[in-house]
């Protein structure tokens, strides 16, 4: 007959370190990953855009700035109600990896007379913001109405 032994169990290990050997941890305010800042962030390139960053783990957070609300869904995105001309707006690129801009009116509507505006003012005050707050990355998007799209254009395309 087996002989049967009342041998105490080894007290499982603890899976806490001690307080020596803690890593301190980001706060939860700060998400690891990239920071990115979107200006237009509720415009037509944005709402395509949005969803490939939320899904990509290599981003933690993005920085929305814009006139208009984005749509909702985002849990990356802390979106900013701002002008891009506002000069709260260049507060904002501070900490960000990559400044990717958006903002701009591509034709304009009737009576709006703020076009040149915040086509040129508000891009150049946000990028000049970015060059300062040390953005490693610019992404810049223009179109072909650069070139000129209105008949009062002083050199208009041909």
């Amino acid at each position: 007959m087996p002989t049967v032994r009342s041998a105490k169990r080894p007290a499982p290990r603890s899976r806490v370190k001690p307080a020596a050997t803690k890593r301190s941890l980001p706060p939860k305010s700060a998400p690891k990953g990239l920071r990115i800042c979107i200006s237009g962030v509720s415009g037509y390139f944005a709402r395509g855009l949005l969803p490939l960053l939320e899904k990509d783990r290599s981003v933690g957070s993005i920085v929305g700035i814009d006139l208009a609300a984005p749509p909702a869904g985002f849990s990356k995105l802390e979106f900013h109600r701002l002008d891009v001309r506002d000069p709260q707006a260049a507060a904002l690129l501070q900490g960000c990896d990559i400044f990717i801009h958006l903002a701009f009116i591509l034709l304009r509507r009737p009576g709006q007379r703020d076009e040149e505006s915040i086509n040129f003012a508000g891009s150049r005050a946000l990028l000049q913001a970015a060059a300062a707050a040390g953005v490693k990355k610019i992404i810049f998007t223009s179109s072909v109405v650069a070139y000129g799209l209105h008949p009062d254009n002083p050199v208009p395309l041909k």
